[in-house]
């Protein structure tokens, strides 16, 4: 008899197996219970045996040079009929997800979500098709970390553009000396931003959980950051996942906010929070040379524009009020959710090495700088990925109410 082909050798999804065939691909998810290749068939009367059949043990090496951006669109792709092994290898003891035909690792982190990059190869320019499966993970998870990698401003440069188009900060003395994409983020020199007495201690750069530009119609795509120097007390950055804090909540209160807006303020201090307002009293002077924002309106809950996952819209720094709602019902709705979304199992904070990256998207993410000593000297350099999709709309009548708060 010839060689019994394996069960692993069929794909449930069409579209993977389909397009396998096209590339005439042999099976590349290695199965667990499947060990060993199906033998060669007995001799023929010529002396030659019957060829038998990849097991699915194969990794077939045209998977490595083709079709790696088509396949890792479907991210739980063709899975072993028999074993349930997934094609990309998820490991359930230490949560490594390999990418074979990829060449990095992608493994999960400490905290609830968020996923850690390992092995990629930055000495030369990100392959396109690497880039698109950078992206399809990033767009999975929200976080990427990259450990040690970030050597340069063109490292940063070359991996940030693998996410989108980078945008400028808009004031020319943020950005990095002959990189206008990159923003130095530093209080070398003296600090930028206020100055607050945490517990006896003088801290910069504490800013609360907050969205970027949460306080426009069109908040950006998400940004990169590499720590330059790092500060020996404090400094650490937090990142809150906004998509499973609105998928853990009840059906009711989902019912409830799925049409409300709410206001959201450009805010130049903590004391000018309404919500989550952290302890601390104010060592520098005010600075009212901000540009002017004109409030917005924008909704609760919000739909990721390229996941269609629907996203909890909290910025705690920003909040102001819900439409129609400007009232202590409305107050205590907006603490409720609050209360819900910064849930440490809906967290993942950074301890920063030198030459850390962390990359977030800002559409599904809140993330909040933890603060550091202001005699500590800390160096970050940033891109920011353009937002295209606005999500709200500008409310001027709403201006009068941030005056007064």
């Amino acid at each position: 008899m010839g060689a019994k082909s394996h069960k692993c050798d069929s794909y449930r999804d069409p579209v993977v197996k389909a397009f396998r065939q096209r590339q005439d691909l042999s099976p590349f998810a290695r199965c667990r219970r499947s060990r060993s290749a199906p033998r060669s068939g007995p001799s023929n009367r010529t002396g030659s045996t019957t060829a038998a059949r990849p097991s699915c043990r194969t990794k077939a090496s045209a998977a490595v040079r083709i079709g790696a951006a088509r396949l890792l669109r479907f991210h739980a792709f063709a899975r072993c009929a028999e074993c349930e092994t997934r094609a990309h290898q998820v490991c359930k003891r230490n949560q490594v997800e390999r990418k074979l035909v990829m060449g990095f690792e992608v493994r999960a982190l400490d905290g609830s979500f968020g996923r850690e990059i390992v092995g990629l190869d930055i000495s030369a320019a990100i392959a396109p098709d690497v880039a698109v499966a950078l992206k399809q993970v990033w767009l999975d998870h929200g976080v990427l970390v990259f450990r040690g990698i970030g050597t340069s401003p063109e490292v940063q440069l070359e991996l940030s553009r693998c996410f989108g188009e980078l945008e400028p900060h808009p004031i020319e003395k943020f950005r990095l000396d002959g990189y206008p994409e990159l923003i130095l983020l530093t209080n070398d020199g003296g600090p930028v931003g206020p100055v607050y007495d945490f517990a006896g201690v003088a801290t910069t750069q504490r800013i609360p959980w907050h969205t970027d530009l949460a306080f426009t119609t069109t908040p950006n795509a998400g940004a990169l950051l590499r720590m330059v120097r790092k500060v020996e007390t404090g400094g650490q950055t937090g990142w809150l996942d906004t998509a499973a804090a609105y998928d853990e909540l009840d059906q009711a209160t989902k019912d409830e906010i799925a049409d409300l807006e709410a206001v959201y303020l450009f805010r130049a201090g903590l004391e000018e929070m309404r919500f989550n307002r952290p302890d601390g009293k104010r060592l520098s002077p005010r600075k009212d040379n901000y540009p002017d924002f004109p409030p917005v309106a924008n909704p609760l809950v919000w739909t990721h524009p390229e996941t269609g996952r629907k996203v909890l819209n909290l910025s705690t720094l920003n909040i102001e009020y819900i439409v129609g709602q400007r009232d202590e019902q409305g107050d205590a709705l907006i603490r409720r959710l609050i209360d819900h979304a910064l849930q440490p199992r809906f967290q993942y904070v950074h301890e920063w090495e030198n030459n850390d990256m962390v990359l977030w998207d800002n559409r599904r993410t809140m993330h909040a700088a933890f603060g550091h000593p202001v005699d500590q000297v800390r160096v970050v350099h940033r891109t920011t990925i353009k937002g295209n999709v606005a999500m709200g709309r500008v409310m001027p009548e709403a201006a009068e109410v941030g005056a007064g708060a």
